[in-house]
Parts: structure tokens; sequence; C-alpha cells
């Protein structure tokens, strides 16, 4: 963990020494520069070197922020946006991450993370913004060829545009349904 953090620190200690921690002025001007151009919900999300292996994926083990983006003050919009970045770097410490690592064969130190900065599309509808689509599913053929169970995921995710709620990733449920076809 980083610096004087014990090694049980709970996951809301990690967030606190990240958020008081400091961001290059450099960066942060890019930043401030990025968002300028920027309207809309954003997303702030981790891409790692272990999210994308083909047989122990890391997907959906980092945070992932949404921005509503819209406050009328660039500062205070750039405030957010530091936060985020930093939340998401804290994620990869998190404790459900430090378990998941501990069950392949990969070590902590082997990870190497990049924060993205999306901006969503989509539309506004009653003060919520829904992107067009969104969600993460993963697949698998069996080995000698035998059918498995798909899964159908039906992913909303919606940024409160009004202030009144946190922002965060919303599931609204899934169903399972027998596989058709040969995948």
């Amino acid at each position: 963990l980083p610096g004087s953090l014990p090694p049980n620190a709970t996951d809301r200690q990690i967030l606190e020494r990240f958020l008081a921690g400091s961001i290059p002025e450099e960066l942060k001007h890019d930043l401030r520069s990025l968002l300028n151009g920027l309207n809309g919900p954003i997303a702030v999300r981790s891409s790692s070197l272990l999210e994308d292996l083909q047989f122990q994926p890391f997907s959906g083990v980092y945070a992932t922020y949404m921005l509503p983006n819209n406050h009328p003050d660039p500062e205070e919009r750039l405030r957010e946006l530091l936060q985020a970045v930093k939340a998401v770097y804290s994620s990869t410490f998190s404790e459900n991450a430090r378990l998941y690592i501990g069950g392949t064969p990969f070590r902590h130190d082997e990870e190497k993370m990049g924060v993205v900065i999306q901006q969503m599309v989509g539309q506004e509808h009653h003060g919520r913004f829904y992107p067009t689509v969104s969600g993460v599913a993963l697949s698998f053929r069996p080995p000698g060829g035998v059918r498995a169970e798909t899964v159908e995921l039906r992913l909303e995710q919606h940024v409160e545009l009004s202030g009144r709620g946190p922002p965060g990733r919303h599931v609204t449920g899934y169903r399972s349904a027998p596989d058709t076809g040969p995948f």
C-alpha cells in the first residue's frame, strides 16, 4: 500500500490518502484544457495492463466515476475531475482489488494503470443522462464446443445532472437465457 498505510488499511483510509495527495500543475493545466473542450457527462475510468488479460480479465475490479461535468464554475469541474482521477488510482489498492489479485498468479506490483477520461455519448431524459450503450460482456467457448448458458445483461447507467444524487454506476437487472447456437 502507498506510503505509511498499514497492510490492513480500509478502502476509506486508502481513498482519503489519495484524495489528500497533490497532482502536478502541468497535469492540472492539461486537464483544465481538456475540460474546456468537453461538453456534457464524462466517464473517468481505469485502463490497466491486467484488465484486458485473455484468461484472467480484471474488468470491473477498479472504480469508474461518472461525472455530470455541468457545474457553471470551470474550476469546480476541474476539482471534481481531479478527485475522480485520484479515486480511480486508489481503487487499485482497494480490498476488492487486493483479494482479486491474490487469487491470480500476478503480483500487485506488476500492475500498471492509466486513467481514461471519456466524453459520454447519449441523451438527457428528465434530468438524467443515459448513455447510448454501456456495459461489460464476457464470454468464452468451452473446450470441445460444448454450449454454455449465455447471460443477457441489460445495463442502464445514468448520470444525475441535477446535482441531487451522487454520480455512479447503476445496474438495473439481468436475466439468463439458454444459448440458441454456437459461439
